[in-house]
């Protein structure tokens, strides 16, 4: 959500404000919608989406604890 006033007298170029507690229960309900990691295969992201940089194939792999990643 984005709110836009009128600036006030005390107001100086540039001043902007966040609410973190908004924004933290927004990003809470996103998390709540998206599957947990690792996914099918142990990705942690689809490689089949175009990139401008594409990353090597391990990056797309979760690594276990401590460890190398998984295949």
């Amino acid at each position: 959500m984005v709110k836009v006033e009128k600036a006030g007298g005390d107001d100086r170029y540039g001043d902007v404000f966040v609410d973190t507690a908004l924004a933290h229960q927004v990003y809470l309900r996103w998390r709540s919608l998206c599957r947990p990691a690792p996914g099918p295969g142990d990705l942690r992201r689809p490689p089949w989406f175009t990139r401008v940089a594409r990353p090597s194939p391990d990056a797309y792999l979760m690594k276990t604890a401590g460890g190398p990643p998984s295949i």
